[in-house]
């Protein structure tokens, strides 16, 4: 081990330079010279080294893992203030305002960049808007499913709701049908 190894790591992000350090000397070939007592000392010793590291990286990860904080150079995110996030997102106008300031930090501190963040946003919020649809409304779609494609009509009774990111429900009196979303269109609107 190096003579400047600390005994005791100081900073998580330190300690990782001295590890990696250390281990890059334990991987140096041992060059066995001299008598045969001398070759068991030198063995002996990168045994006793090996140990020691292994001894680290054990403290290390313990105390990575204790605080939940691993070190700069492990991380994927970024640090995002709070100030921050509506520059950070000014590309993907809603995305902040949907997914709110706290949780755009924690998904940009596991790794997740802006482009990511908004697909997210609208893959729950669904890729597109329905048209205004009322009770009574005869309404049209192509039923969502894995058979064969197949359009439907429904005098609905209710709403539709999104079921999904592609999906709508259309209820009538009967039932409920789920229907891709980018197919719904309104065929006769009720004037009651």
């Amino acid at each position: 081990m190096s003579e400047n190894t600390p005994t005791e790591p100081q900073d998580l992000d330190d300690e990782l330079v001295w590890l990696r350090h250390d281990a890059a000397a334990q991987r140096v070939p041992l060059e066995l010279t001299g008598t045969t007592s001398d070759q068991v000392k030198a063995l002996e010793a990168r045994a006793a080294a090996g140990a020691e590291f292994a001894q680290r990286f054990v403290q290390f990860d313990a105390a990575a893992t204790a605080g939940r904080e691993a070190p700069r150079a492990w991380q994927r995110g970024q640090d995002v203030s709070h100030e921050m996030v509506p520059a950070w997102l000014e590309e993907y106008p809603g995305t902040a305002e949907a997914l709110g300031t706290t949780w755009v930090q924690s998904l940009a501190a596991v790794g997740l960049t802006p482009p990511q963040l908004a697909a997210l946003v609208r893959q729950v919020q669904g890729g597109r808007e329905l048209p205004e649809i009322k009770p009574g409304d005869i309404v049209e779609g192509i039923v969502a499913g894995n058979g064969p494609a197949r359009t439907v009509r429904v005098e609905v009774d209710r709403v539709p709701w999104t079921n999904g990111p592609d999906t709508t429900v259309l209820c009538d009196r009967t039932g409920a049908t789920a229907v891709l979303t980018s197919s719904v269109r309104v065929v006769l609107v009720n004037e009651d």
